[in-house]
């Protein structure tokens, strides 16, 4: 998912993998990441850590503030739940969100089929830096239930009050949003964009492929003593889910998600024009 948000534009974390020992006793394969921390704000986007709203939500408890503080956030969120279909509001709810951040953000959750994001209000990352006019963003995150039914429509009709969804849903009331919505999704669904099939599916190779051999020892710790005459292994359930995606998810799901945005008139019926060249050098004539 960090992957693909820095495949689109977005600024995300990097990570990296390792084997984790604790005490000497092998742990498992780990992906330590970078967070969405003030660090990571005055890393990215300048000042000091000390000028970031970092802000988080998992179900159950109340959004909080890591750093800084939820000024700028309920002044957002009021503005939501006020609407947000006129043109005022749309430009007044800009002084808080990214509005292109936004869309991608819930791209790659719609996407994935994400069950434990945006439609739960979970795992929420957003940042923002404390001046007139800085834009929160929002940051994929603690995302392993992911890819499920190719079928699915997750995360597009979702409203869940002081999250981003909220914001998302009061967006929908607006045309222009509407507009802009299609557009990115046009960007990132069409002409090898971040979420075609064969861009998808490369960039999930590549960790496959990153992961491939070290899978071997994390495997050993999926339960053996569970099931002693046929334990899991790279070779069986990983592979099995690894050709799974890469022979029916990813081939099918643009389209399907496509459709799905339609549906919610996040995405026109009219088929947007097409060049009979994308870019590059058009001969004389």
């Amino acid at each position: 998912a960090r992957d693909t948000a820095r495949d689109m534009g977005k600024i995300d974390g990097h990570a990296t993998y390792v084997h984790l020992y604790i005490n000497g006793l092998y742990w498992g394969l780990y992906n330590p990441v970078e967070r969405p921390t003030g660090n990571f704000g005055e890393e990215y986007f300048g000042g000091s850590n000390d000028d970031y709203d970092v802000i988080s939500h998992r179900v159950g408890q109340p959004v909080v503030a890591n750093e800084g503080d939820l000024q700028a956030w309920n002044a957002m969120q009021a503005l939501a739940d006020a609407g947000l279909g006129s043109s005022a509001a749309y430009q007044a709810i800009q002084e808080y969100v990214d509005i292109d951040n936004l869309i991608d953000y819930m791209l790659i959750n719609q996407y994935a089929t994400n069950h434990d994001g945006p439609a739960s209000g979970n795992n929420l990352r957003a940042l923002r830096r404390r001046e007139p006019g800085e834009p929160f963003r929002f940051y994929v995150w603690d995302m392993e239930y992911t890819f499920w039914d190719v079928n699915e429509n997750s995360n597009i009709d979702v409203d869940v009050a002081n999250t981003i969804a909220r914001v998302y849903a009061r967006l929908r009331d607006n045309p222009e949003f509407r507009l802009r919505y299609a557009d990115r999704a046009h960007q990132h669904f069409f002409n090898d964009g971040t979420l075609t099939p064969q861009a998808a599916a490369a960039r999930w190779q590549a960790r496959a492929d990153e992961i491939y051999t070290a899978i071997v020892a994390e495997s050993a710790r999926w339960g053996d003593f569970r099931r002693p005459d046929d334990p899991y292994t790279r070779d069986g359930q990983w592979q099995m889910e690894l050709d799974r995606l890469t022979t029916t998810y990813f081939p099918q799901r643009t389209d399907i998600l496509l459709e799905d945005l339609r549906a919610a008139e996040l995405y026109p019926r009219v088929e947007a024009p097409a060049f009979n060249q994308h870019g590059g050098v058009i001969a004389n004539g």
